[in-house]
């Protein structure tokens, strides 16, 4: 799934590094890398002084850190959103240093192998609502939404949004964009045909997500037109509409985060 995030570095943005920490990677003993992807890698560490197990990402793309250290200094305390305890640098690296859940939803979805209820899917579903709700209170909005970042602890069901290097600021409806940000098989329409983000290509995403939970529906190829096949007689009428209602390819026309979280499917 090819990452087509892209942020426009300015003078203003590169200074935000200064105040980030050097050299705190001798603070980590690396216990394993779990993960490698395009920007970066991903490992599990234990803070050497609180013996504390931790998370830390691995990143060299500017474009993409710059929007994780927006994140950072937002310092937002919310329940359904990654904490981050530290960025530093060192060796011209970028580290993140971040809480460690047991999987993302990726994983999890191939390790279970089957469909998730709709009772649980709610469950899910209102929490990621609930992380995207708390950045659309500071206009931000993550444009990445995905399976790999969302990440769950298995045995509470609880998960939280992370990797926000594609996140950007609307303070307006929309804004324009020289090329497609975000990946390509959740990306809403209007990135990927006519070159804006809006307020609501986050819910498209989600109606993604919530498909493929709901339908244990593995994306490959992407879509035909931005079209889903909603074969979906074993769903609830509730679940069908919420479906609908996010996968609008009319932007103007599908759910806002608020209506989501307010929509009949989440209140039964």
């Amino acid at each position: 799934m090819g990452n087509l995030c892209k942020s426009k570095l300015t003078k203003k943005n590169i200074d935000l590094t200064k105040s980030l920490n050097n050299n705190n990677l001798s603070m980590y003993h690396i216990i394993q890398e779990i993960g490698n992807g395009a920007f970066g890698k991903i490992f599990i560490v234990k803070n050497i002084n609180n013996k504390k197990i931790l998370a830390m990402k691995s990143l060299k793309k500017k474009r993409v850190i710059i929007n994780e250290i927006y994140y950072y200094k937002l310092k937002l305390k919310h329940s359904n959103l990654i904490r981050y305890h530290e960025i530093f640098i060192e060796k011209k690296e970028f580290y993140i240093i971040m809480d460690k859940y047991d999987s993302d939803m990726l994983d999890y979805l191939v390790e279970i192998d089957k469909k998730i209820e709709e009772v649980d899917a709610k469950i899910y579903v209102s929490q990621i609502l609930s992380g995207l709700k708390a950045l659309e209170f500071y206009d931000y909005y993550h444009l990445d939404i995905k399976l790999e970042n969302i990440l769950i602890n298995k045995n509470s069901n609880h998960i939280v949004l992370t990797d926000f290097g594609c996140m950007s600021r609307i303070k307006g409806f929309y804004e324009n964009i020289n090329s497609p940000i975000g990946t390509k098989l959740y990306a809403a329409p209007e990135i990927m045909n006519d070159k804006i983000y809006t307020r609501k290509s986050d819910i498209w995403s989600l109606g993604v997500i919530t498909f493929m939970m709901v339908k244990n529906y593995k994306l490959k190829n992407g879509y035909d037109k931005y079209t889903l096949e909603l074969n979906c007689n074993d769903l609830t009428d509730e679940c069908l509409d919420f479906l609908v209602n996010t996968l609008e390819n009319n932007f103007k026309n599908r759910l806002s985060i608020s209506e989501c979280l307010a929509h009949k499917w989440l209140k039964l």
